[in-house]
Formats: structure tokens, sequence, C-alpha cells
């Protein structure tokens, strides 16, 4: 859930629907991954860690994962510095996601990269999935406030991303309605789910 309203006293219902929905898998932020598992230890979660822009330290980011991993974490999101892909600094998220995925390997878990597209265009897009096809990540989660061409965006990943990777969507709602969590599960960048079916 990365709902910017969304606090403790919503993880009953958030809990709730998604086992009602028989969900195994759920992603929230590292802040509500402990009392989640907690609640519903049957449920595997994701979590993205430098969310949104991926701007922190690569040691930042390392930490935040080493925490939601104590916490519970099943999958690890690791967000890409968005400013270093728009500054065209391709060498910088290299030595991210070769800095990321041997810890997650090591511990056993899976390894996602996320990245916000609203503002990169078809070049970044291309050098982005070029970079990443190698690197044998268990999925890319490409998000956005831009309805418009997230599908175009996705399209193009897909086209040029191993078939063996996951490729996940999601819209990002600045202003969520917290009471309607239906509607919040559905446009948010919350479901684990593939909108492409590999397997």
């Amino acid at each position: 859930m990365r709902d910017p309203a969304f606090i403790f006293a919503d993880i009953d219902r958030l809990v709730h629907f998604a086992l009602a929905h028989s969900f195994s898998e759920l992603e929230v932020l590292p802040l509500f991954l402990k009392p989640v598992k907690q609640k519903a230890p049957q449920l595997k979660l994701a979590s993205p860690v430098g969310f949104p822009f991926g701007h922190q330290a690569i040691e930042a980011k390392l930490s935040e994962t080493v925490l939601a991993l104590v916490d519970g974490a099943d999958e690890i999101e690791w967000i890409l510095n968005m400013p270093a892909i728009r500054s065209g600094d391709y060498q910088y998220m290299a030595k991210e996601i070769s800095t990321f995925l041997p810890v997650l390997s090591k511990m056993g878990k899976r390894a996602s990269l996320g990245l916000d597209v609203t503002l990169l265009n078809t070049e970044a897009i291309n050098a982005v999935c070029d970079i990443i096809g190698p690197s044998s990540v268990f999925a890319v989660h490409l998000f956005s406030n831009d309805t418009a061409s997230l599908p175009g965006k996705l399209a193009q990943a897909r086209v040029l991303l191993p078939d063996a990777t996951r490729v996940r969507t999601g819209i990002v709602n600045n202003q969520p309605d917290i009471e309607n969590l239906h509607a919040d599960l559905l446009s948010l960048c919350c479901t684990i789910a593939d909108i492409r079916d590999k397997e």
C-alpha cells in the first residue's frame, strides 16, 4: 500500500480485504511490514525501498533493505534513481543493481526493480531496459501518475525485457480516498499481481 493517507489504524481493513479477495501477496511500505506480517503471516509481502524516486544514497537504500527483510519482507522492490536516469547517468543505475542483487540472492529473497516512468522518454526507457535485461531480476515495476502515457511505456518495456522478467504496473494517485479501500487497491501501486502471466 503506497497510499500517503494510509495509517496503522487501516491495517486491519487492508489485511481483511487482501484475505477476503484471496491475495497471496501484498506490497506495503517498510513501516507497515511488521504489523501486517503479524496479522497475516500467510501473506507474502513485498516492500519498496527508496520510494518514490530512488534518489537516496545506495548505502541508505541498502540499510532500508536490511531493515525491511528483518521486519518480514519476502521481496524487495529497489526503486531506481530517477534523477540519475534522467541525467543520463546509467553507470550509477548499473552500480545500484549490481550492489542490490547479491544481497537479496544471499538471503534467498526475491529482488525486483521499480521505476517512476512519468518523466522518462523513449530513449531513457530503452537504456534502462538494456541495463536491466541481463540482471535476472524477478520483476520490474513501472509506475506513473500519467495514465495516458503509461500503457505505451509499459508495452515498450515488455518488448525490451527478457521473457523471464515479470512486468508490473501501477498508477500513483496523490489524492487517494482512504474510505474507499477497494478503489485504492485497484488504482495505486499496492498489488503484487502481475499484468503479464509468464508462469
